[in-house]
């Protein structure tokens, strides 16, 4: 991956980890933390994973942890086996 970034344009510095314990193949369950060095937001919060033979889904909600951070963010994430 390159990235050319030009004289006098802005970048932001991002990051993301976590970590999950499965229980089973069909049920994990998961902490991640992210946030962005530029503008002082951190997350941090539990993940559930749910899977079957042709489909799972994952539903995170991280709470922020910082003052420049949002309270509450949640997301779901669908998908299928083809």
């Amino acid at each position: 991956y390159n990235q050319i970034i030009k004289i006098g344009s802005s970048t932001e510095n991002e990051y993301a980890a976590g970590l999950s314990f499965e229980f089973n193949p069909a049920f994990k369950l998961g902490f991640e933390g992210k946030g962005n060095y530029t503008s002082g937001k951190h997350y941090l919060g539990p993940t559930l994973s749910l899977a079957s033979e042709k489909a799972w889904v994952n539903l995170g909600i991280v709470k922020g942890t910082s003052v420049n951070a949002d309270q509450i963010q949640a997301r779901l994430l669908m998908g299928i086996f083809i």
